[in-house]
């Protein structure tokens, strides 16, 4: 796609159908509104300084609505186009809301090719595929030497994936996901395998604390500098990683958000410690 890009001085985007009339469905939009939204857009594209005084107020009720219909197409929550968008080497992006511009701006900051699938997997679980099996497909050309292979099913894909994942990062980092709602989860896919098919609420409770677990996934190398060892294993739902028992874990606490609270949560632990430790 890179290359592609690289010989292209023009391209057509397919966003949608036009509609004979103003009433649109999910893929259309009528030819007036989008003449009015691009022409907005042309003209915050070269620059040209806009003062709402001098716009008469239904203007820019009309041009405010012709955008936010423009932007309302599905092609903006499409998994694809995330790769489209890495992939081009100048250029400029119209941005939908705050969930585009934050997970844009990681993709672009990340150096770590390793983690980079990873990182898009999750900061953009909120966006579509027809085929399920393109909520992990859509972002292998990022960095993953996994291959796409449309002839398994999609939960197959999503535990090929994830294993593919663990090898190439060295370490268990792929495991870490956004808080999955039981509801929504496939009850057939392993608990250790995210469902990046399972849908998400537009308002999802604490999303900015659920991603800043995700930087947190070199705090998984439990395997050392040689990193985890999997074993293959006949039964396709488990995972299986060679390892020392060290203890059972009887208990688990909450995060530390700060370190306010550490000797009070250390102490509690070391008082409900196992005696024979």
């Amino acid at each position: 796609m890179r290359n592609i890009y690289s010989s292209t001085t023009e391209g057509v985007l397919w966003l949608g159908e036009f509609s004979g009339d103003g009433d649109t469905g999910a893929n259309h939009i009528s030819q007036e509104t989008a003449a009015v939204a691009f022409e907005l857009v042309r003209s915050l594209a070269a620059d040209q300084h806009w003062n709402s005084q001098e716009h008469a107020q239904s203007m820019v009720r009309e041009e405010s609505d012709a955008l936010a219909a423009l932007l309302d197409l599905s092609w903006w929550q499409r998994a694809w186009t995330v790769y489209h968008y890495q992939k081009l080497s100048c250029h400029d992006v119209l941005y939908k809301f705050w969930d585009c511009i934050e997970g844009f701006r990681v993709l672009q900051e990340e150096s770590d090719k390793d983690i980079l699938v990873k990182m898009a997997l999750e900061m953009f679980r909120f966006r579509h595929a027809s085929d399920r099996r393109d909520c992990v497909y859509a972002y292998l050309g990022l960095g993953s030497k996994a291959l796409a292979d449309y002839t398994i099913p999609y939960e197959t894909a999503f535990k090929y994936v994830v294993r593919s994942l663990i090898q190439e990062s060295n370490n268990l980092g792929p495991l870490v996901r956004i808080a999955e709602h039981a509801e929504t989860r496939s009850a057939t896919l392993p608990s250790w395998c995210p469902d990046y098919g399972s849908s998400f609420p537009e308002t999802y409770e604490n999303l900015d604390q659920e991603f800043g677990w995700l930087y947190m996934y070199n705090w998984y190398q439990a395997g050392g500098g040689n990193g985890p060892t999997s074993r293959f294993s006949l039964i396709d739902s488990r995972l299986e990683q060679q390892g020392i028992v060290i203890d059972k874990i009887t208990k688990a606490e909450g995060p530390m958000y700060s370190t306010d609270t550490k000797d009070e949560i250390l102490s509690a632990w070391y008082q409900d410690r196992d005696p024979r430790v």
